[in-house]
């Protein structure tokens, strides 16, 4: 989770990804 406040480098990555793969996904749906 929030470590000081910020993102570990592994969280980063996988927010990254999810917010790509869930913009692709609706990008897809309109």
């Amino acid at each position: 989770a929030f470590t000081g406040g910020r993102l570990s480098r592994l969280e980063g990555s996988l927010l990254v990804t999810g917010y790509a793969g869930y913009t692709a996904v609706t990008a897809g749906l309109v």
